[in-house]
């Protein structure tokens, strides 16, 4: 190995072989990101290195940083590492129950980013607590993903969890290679669902049968109460953009004006951008809510703008006339 990198607390190290060129994209406290260049072939992939914090209010910046990655990047990506949450009951052995409100937020975020798992061929847990008998806990805190382009780019893609040497966790080997393999793909809600008859009722059936103590009947009360601050966010930018309103509810048409805006060819690949950007912001609030804690519709107008100045300054250095500006 001719390369070693590490992030800034320390608790994640890379080594590289002296053929790959090695630039630092991101260095927070929870995620190194680095773009490999192949030098012997030219090939150029994105990987992001996790080791995230076990609270999940913490880990909200994680998730922020992995879909600014998603959105200025547009690459062959692998993401990797201790992601210390777990997406469902079949991914441990004994301890207690999973609820939602403890991966949706990882869920959401690997969604989002069009992340997919990869299907392990050994045992599914990386960490075990130590113990045995009735304290053994085994999890799947440890996992690879990658996105579409990752698997043309790569090919067959195995993954092994290897043998606990002198950790709690487990090594992950990944062979890429050959024919692609099957990966795990997330869920996607289909449009044409929308035109089917009977999807309204369908949808509001399902709604009403929940128990009044399910965490999205009171997330549809929240919602209910910041139905103004978020049509308001909306409209800061759409106004800006020159599309007509009202927005005052989070529509698909919504989504659709923005892509099809006549702007210039520079300002297209922005424009779509710009809805990702305030759903992402208005899931951010949501959490935040959600978790305790407080986010004002102008930090949110803010971040949109920061985030839509950050993709024009990778995408066109020279560029001045964007929307939010």
């Amino acid at each position: 190995m001719s390369y070693a990198t590490h992030y800034q607390n320390g608790k994640i190290w890379v080594f590289v072989q002296g053929h790959i060129h090695v630039g630092v994209i991101s260095n927070t406290d929870q995620q190194l990101t680095l773009q490999l260049h192949f030098q012997d072939t030219g090939d150029i992939i994105l990987a992001t290195m996790i080791y995230t914090k076990c609270d999940a209010l913490e880990r909200i910046n994680m998730w922020d940083d992995t879909c600014n990655i998603s959105v200025n990047y547009n690459m062959p990506w692998l993401v990797g590492g201790d992601f210390n949450v777990i997406m469902s009951d079949e991914e441990k052995i004994e301890d207690l129950p999973v609820y939602p409100q403890a991966y949706e937020d990882f869920a959401f975020c690997m969604n989002s980013c069009e992340l997919l798992d990869i299907n392990v061929k050994s045992s599914p847990f990386t960490w075990w607590n130590g113990k045995i008998d009735g304290e053994c806990i085994f999890k799947k805190l440890d996992r690879i993903m990658v996105n579409q382009s990752f698997i043309d780019f790569s090919g067959n893609i195995e993954m092994e969890h290897l043998e606990r040497t002198g950790s709690d966790h487990a090594p992950i080997l990944l062979t890429c290679g050959g024919q692609s393999s099957y990966v795990r793909k997330p869920f996607r809600f289909l449009k044409f669902w929308v035109e089917k008859e009977g999807f309204l009722e369908t949808v509001t059936d399902s709604w009403k049968s929940m128990d009044s103590t399910d965490v999205f009947i009171s997330l549809k009360q929240k919602m209910k109460n910041t139905k103004t601050a978020l049509s308001r966010l909306w409209s800061e930018f759409t106004a800006v953009a020159g599309i007509d309103g009202p927005f005052l509810h989070l529509k698909a048409d919504i989504v659709w004006k923005w892509w099809k805006a006549e702007v210039s060819p520079k300002l297209k690949l922005i424009y779509k951008a710009v809805p990702l950007f305030i759903l992402w912001q208005i899931w951010k609030r949501r959490n935040k809510i959600k978790h305790g804690g407080k986010m004002s519709t102008n930090y949110m107008i803010m971040e949109v703008g920061r985030l839509i100045h950050l993709m024009a300054k990778n995408l066109y250095p020279w560029m001045r006339d964007i929307p939010g500006s």
